[in-house]
């Protein structure tokens, strides 16, 4: 049985993941709704980042807690 706290864990991260991907997906598609900043593609690349954290992290409790 997996430990609840790994459990929530994934959980948490997946939902990061779709937290931020929904974002990236408003700059893409709908850039000019945006609003004022400063450097689009700097916003996109911290955007990037933050999903690739999040996905690194639950490739690494699935590797150790893969139950």
């Amino acid at each position: 049985m997996q430990d609840s706290k790994v459990y929530a864990l994934k959980k948490y991260y997946k939902a990061l993941v779709v937290m931020h991907k929904s974002e990236l997906d408003v700059f893409i598609e709908k850039p000019v709704a945006i609003g004022d900043h400063g450097n689009l593609i700097e916003t996109m690349d911290s955007i990037v980042t933050k999903i690739a954290d999040a996905e690194d992290k639950l490739r690494v409790l699935e590797d150790f807690y893969y139950e």
